[in-house]
């Protein structure tokens, strides 16, 4: 048989597998351009900051740097990023929303090339799972797009995953070096991800001693040891945290934070939420394989050490994760598992694609991640396209139509972070409580309201003077229907017997004592529209009541 032929007959027998590569890839790309769209939509469609987006803003914002040192005590993230939002807005690329916005889509673009260089560092030659679960999760989306510093911290230890595994499977000095700068830029975002860097040097731990590689698993640990290291100047902050975290600690346990974490996975409802555990089941078997044999025929050109790695990143990460919400006593919120997912969906993906070691296989993986991206894609998009407040509406309308003489009165208080940042107009405007520094989230100034005996007395008496002198009350946020109020019993100074320091009984009470106090003397209330337009985020949707009159 000729030279020629040989080639031939190879090519013919490799073209239905090179269809395929081809096909994935192409799929690929797609999901990748709909992702794109997915963050253009989001910075199209956000809108304003929204209260957490402005604390950000207003850190980047402060005097000086010292400034921003010395409130870092009173936020929960080290000052990475609001430095760098600093540098932005004095490079050119602006303080005001719009600008930030574009700031938030450098962000959301770079995770996406973080999320196709981990797969392939991990062995997997495309994104599919990691583009369908977390690159379309409208929670995602957002959570990496706004002002925050999860985006960044997303990118960073999702590119320290994948730098590290390229130094564990081939050694360098600067393999490692350039992991151990990741490692440290991403704890320096977020004090989350030194939970996350702690389980995947755990599982780079692992995949060197059972290669009885010690050299390669001492510089797994010295990489962990430099980020836990650069976290050292924040001892002082962290404490300091501790005295005023009080007010939102609530006891929390395994089956609250699962709970939460189900809703984060399935965004696009409960069948959204399946596919991860049938990857995580993928990946047990792919991991599984690969102890048992290095070589089989058919497998994968993924070396059974990336299996591995990616398994144990799997289970380290999500139980050092889980460990740490839980010790922080917090009630938590879907977007607060994302920087898990992002890591976790590139070592799902490398399993699942270790485990196809078959044409059939190959082209279910290819089917299920079309799939996924078609179920996200549907519900995704109303979700990306959310206002992320209408705080800025809001703040229009009332500062167009109250007068001078005119008394605002926004509950509960953290909603005037964000009321700050927008209202021009002439009318004096109070927080229950009443605070001395609304530009960032001061839990500090509250615990010491809770403190006081009547914190709110004064807004009391402000709101009868106002009303009494024939002018109008401008409600913002939420307060309970007058109608449906009894008078409540003043709470005693905290912290209370039953409750200890936790904010919300507080926040409930002063409500209803502003809602009595109307339902006795108050004798014209009018719900306004405040024009939106479209869905809000139901973390800051806004109401707006005006109450005149007086009996």
């Amino acid at each position: 048989m000729s030279k020629k032929r040989r080639k031939e007959i190879k090519s013919e027998g490799d073209a239905p597998g090179e269809d395929l590569r081809r096909a994935e890839w192409g799929v690929a790309i797609i999901l990748c351009l709909l992702a794109v769209l997915f963050h253009i939509g989001f910075l199209t469609q956000a809108g304003a900051l929204w209260r957490d987006e402005v604390n950000t803003a207003e850190f980047a914002r402060m005097a000086s740097v010292d400034e921003i040192y010395s409130f870092l005590k009173y936020d929960g993230f080290p000052p990475l990023v609001a430095l760098l939002v600093r540098g932005w807005a004095a490079a050119g690329g602006g303080s005001d929303d719009s600008g930030l916005r574009v700031f938030g889509l450098a962000v959301g673009l770079a995770f996406l090339g973080a999320l196709w260089l981990a797969c392939r560092s991990l062995r997997c030659p495309t994104p599919l799972f990691s583009l369908a679960l977390i690159g379309l999760s409208p929670i995602a989306v957002r959570a990496v797009d706004s002002i925050r510093p999860y985006g960044l911290g997303m990118v960073l230890i999702v590119a320290t995953m994948a730098l590290l595994w390229k130094a564990i499977e081939s050694p360098s000095a600067k393999r490692f070096v350039g992991a151990g700068v990741l490692a440290v830029l991403s704890v320096q975002c977020m004090y989350q991800n030194a939970f996350l860097l702690l389980g995947i040097c755990m599982a780079g731990t692992l995949v060197s001693v059972r290669r009885t590689d010690l050299k390669t698993a001492g510089a797994v640990v010295l990489v962990g040891a430099a980020a836990a290291l650069s976290l050292l100047p924040y001892r002082a902050t962290i404490a300091a945290a501790q005295s005023w975290n009080v007010v939102i600690q609530t006891p929390t346990n395994v089956t609250q934070l699962l709970s939460v974490l189900i809703e984060a996975v399935s965004p696009g409802g409960p069948a959204t939420a399946v596919p991860w555990l049938v990857l995580a089941i993928v990946c047990g078997w792919a991991v599984v394989r690969s102890l048992r044999s290095r070589s089989s025929p058919g497998q994968n050109p993924a070396r059974p050490g990336a299996v591995l790695f990616s398994g144990a990143v799997v289970v380290a990460s999500t139980a050092a994760f889980l460990v740490a919400l839980a010790s922080t006593k917090l009630q938590t919120q879907p977007w607060y598992y994302v920087p898990l997912l992002a890591i976790l969906a590139p070592a799902l993906d490398a399993g699942a694609w270790a485990a196809a070691t078959t044409k059939v296989w190959k082209i279910a993986r290819l089917v299920l991640a079309v799939a996924i991206a078609a179920a996200m894609a549907v519900s995704g998009w109303a979700q990306v396209t959310e206002r992320r407040t209408n705080a800025d509406i809001v703040a229009s309308l009332v500062g167009k139509e109250a007068a001078a003489q005119d008394l605002i009165l926004v509950n509960p208080w953290y909603y005037g972070v964000t009321f700050r940042r927008y209202y021009k107009g002439p009318a004096n405007w109070m927080t229950l409580p009443p605070l001395e520094d609304l530009r960032i989230h001061r839990y500090d100034l509250l615990k010491a309201a809770m403190a006081r005996p009547n914190p709110i007395d004064p807004v009391l008496e402000k709101v009868t003077e106002t009303l009494k002198s024939g002018h109008r009350l401008w409600l913002i946020g939420v307060f309970p229907d007058p109608r449906d109020v009894e008078e409540p019993a003043p709470l005693p100074p905290a912290p209370r017997a039953s409750s200890g320091w936790y904010c919300a009984p507080y926040i409930i009470t002063w409500g209803r004592q502003v809602s009595y106090l109307l339902k006795s003397h108050v004798l014209q209330a009018d719900v306004l529209p405040t024009g939106a337009g479209r869905p809000v985020n139901p973390y800051e949707n806004l109401p707006v009541v005006v109450v005149s009159g007086w009996r």
